[in-house]
C-alpha cells in the first residue's frame, strides 16, 4: 500500500474546500494501493475524517510554506519507516484505474529562465539557477499538474536549499529540484491542467487538473465523482 500527503494552506489561508473534496473521492475510487492519506496543515477542514493530520503552519513566505511543510511530512514518514509516498495537490482529479507505487513521472518540456518574470516565474528562475550551478544543464518541466511520488530520504535532503531560502521573498520549486536531481525515467507528456471551457478528457496521467476560473470543469469532474467518500463525516 502507499501513503497520499496532501499539503494545505492554514485555514486562515484557504479557499474554497470543494476541490480536496473531489479529489479524495476520485483518490479512493481509483488508486488500487491506497495506504493512509496525510493532510499536513494547521487544522484540518471539519467535514475530514479518516486521515493522518501532520500538524504544520505557514510560517515562511507564501512560496516555501508548501516545501516546509512537506519537508515536516517527510519527517513523520521516516519515523515511521515509510520509504516513499505519492504527493498530490487538492485539485487533482484521479480519472482512472493507477497504481500508487508505480505512477510515473512525467515531464512537459523543459524549463527556460525568463525575463521580467512574474512571482511564479521567478521562483522557475531561481530554481534553475540553483539547478545550473549543481551541473543540471537542461531543466525538464516536472510541473505537469499531476501526483509526484517523493522518496523520503532523498527529499529530505532538500533541506539544506529550503534552509537558504526560507526567509526570502522567493524560494525555490521542489518539484523542479526533486525531478532534475534524483529523477531519470520520466515520460514527456502534455501538461493534463483543463483550462475554462475546455471538455474533460482522458489523460497520459490519468489525471485531470483545474485552473482557478474553471467552474465548468469542476462541475463536470463532480458530476462523475458524486458519492461521499469515506474521508467524509
Amino acid at each position: 500500500m502507499t501513503d497520499i500527503l496532501y499539503v494545505l494552506a492554514d485555514k486562515a489561508k484557504r479557499g474554497s474546500e470543494r476541490e480536496l473534496r473531489v479529489s479524495l473521492r476520485s483518490l479512493e475510487k481509483n488508486c488500487k494501493d491506497l495506504g493512509t492519506v496525510y493532510i499536513a496543515t494547521d487544522e484540518l477542514p471539519d467535514w475530514i475524517d479518516n486521515v493522518y493530520h501532520i500538524e504544520s503552519h505557514d510560517t515562511d513566505k507564501r512560496e516555501n510554506n508548501a516545501f516546509r511543510k512537506t519537508l515536516i511530512a517527510c519527517k513523520v514518514f521516516e519515523k515511521m519507516g515509510a520509504k516513499e509516498f505519492l504527493f498530490m495537490n487538492d485539485d487533482f482529479f484521479m480519472m482512472d484505474s493507477f497504481e500508487a507505487k508505480s505512477y510515473p513521472y512525467f515531464i512537459c518540456g523543459d524549463v527556460q529562465f525568463i525575463n521580467n518574470p512574474s512571482r511564479y516565474q521567478q521562483v522557475q528562475n531561481n530554481t534553475i539557477f540553483l539547478l545550473n550551478s549543481l551541473g543540471v544543464e537542461k531543466v525538464n518541466d516536472f510541473r505537469c499538474h499531476c501526483p509526484i511520488i517523493y522518496d523520503v530520504d532523498k527529499f529530505l535532503s532538500l533541506e539544506k536549499y529550503y534552509i537558504k531560502i526560507k526567509d526570502s521573498n522567493v524560494g525555490y520549486s521542489p518539484r523542479l529540484l526533486y525531478g532534475n536531481l534524483f529523477v531519470k525515467d520520466y515520460v514527456q507528456e502534455k501538461d493534463c491542467k483543463l483550462w475554462s471551457n475546455e471538455d474533460i478528457r482522458k489523460t497520459k496521467q490519468k489525471c485531470i487538473s483545474t485552473s482557478d476560473d474553471a467552474d465548468d470543469v469542476l462541475e463536470q469532474i463532480e458530476s462523475i465523482f458524486n458519492k461521499k467518500s469515506k474521508y467524509e463525516k
